[in-house]
């Protein structure tokens, strides 16, 4: 897919919106995540055509974003936990921290 090609908003959601669902499913194992993931994938994606150089598929980048917010989603959500220094098997007990 060209460069020419994308210029169709519509038609690259339609063609990568399945796909990426999937993917992010394997990695998550949660629908609404990789729903939600999904969705936002396309926004950054949206901002900055104009500075997608072609040195990669579409399909490569689109899915590039998607991993990388997958593993912000995740790098967030286990900043919300503490490990708990006593009394853990092989140290894997966490504590919800206050926020």
């Amino acid at each position: 897919m060209g460069s020419d090609e994308i210029c169709n908003l519509d038609d690259l959601y339609e063609q990568y919106s399945g796909p990426i669902f999937d993917y992010l499913m394997r990695f998550s194992g949660d629908y609404f995540l990789a729903d939600e993931l999904t969705g936002e994938t396309f926004y950054p994606a949206i901002l900055s055509l104009d500075s997608f150089r072609g040195e990669a598929s579409v399909s490569t980048w689109l899915f590039r974003i998607a991993r990388n917010l997958y593993f912000k989603k995740v790098k967030a959500k286990a900043a919300n936990f503490t490990r708990c220094a006593s009394g853990a098997r092989y140290g894997l007990c966490y504590k919800r921290t206050r926020s």
